[in-house]
């Protein structure tokens, strides 16, 4: 099977494909904790994500990846906050793909070298096989009985102590990206 296509939207420039990463991501992300759509849409609109999209030719999408920007890092670490494929896709091979393909995208066209994702157990093999490391378990304070990992990817010839900055960016993660676009209560 070939390589999905990649393409990153810009907020404004292609608001259907923006529709349908919210539609995606509305359909997937049902537990509650995540951001609502429109939270969401709002940081987004801020330019605090970047949004990859796969399209499928047909109008609408593959799956996408909404990656957040963490500002203490100097824009050395960035957040796959996000990641889904499309029912019809699942289970083809194509999220590994599609996963590859981010990877390459973020370190070939950004600055960043660190790309971070946090993923409940039954999704670290995956990862692992993926070429991710796992740094660190992660309690959930937002969802009772799961067990959460933060994981990396590093770009080839960058080195990181990934262990000793782990704490400091769940909390930039859980405050300052996702804590500023929570409604309030």
């Amino acid at each position: 099977m070939p390589m999905p296509e990649l393409i990153q939207v810009k907020h404004s420039s292609d608001s259907e494909l923006i529709r349908e990463t919210l539609d995606l991501y509305t359909k997937t992300f049902t537990d509650g904790c995540e951001l609502t759509r429109e939270e969401l849409a709002s940081g987004i609109s801020q330019g605090r994500y970047i949004v990859l999209v796969f399209p499928n030719g047909r109008g609408n999408i593959k799956g996408f990846a909404i990656v957040g920007h963490l500002k203490s890092y100097n824009s050395v670490y960035c957040l796959l906050d996000y990641f889904a494929v499309a029912e019809p896709f699942r289970g083809n091979g194509y999220g590994g793909r599609m996963f590859t393909k981010v990877v390459q995208y973020m370190f070939k066209y950004t600055k960043y070298a660190v790309l971070l994702l946090e993923c409940e157990q039954k999704l670290v093999s995956w990862y692992e096989k993926l070429k991710a490391k796992r740094v660190m378990d992660i309690a959930s304070e937002l969802v009772q009985d799961k067990s959460f990992f933060l994981m990396q990817v590093t770009k080839p010839g960058f080195s990181v102590d990934h262990a000793s900055h782990a704490t400091v960016v769940i909390n930039e993660i859980r405050t300052e990206l996702h804590g500023s676009l929570k409604s309030k209560q």
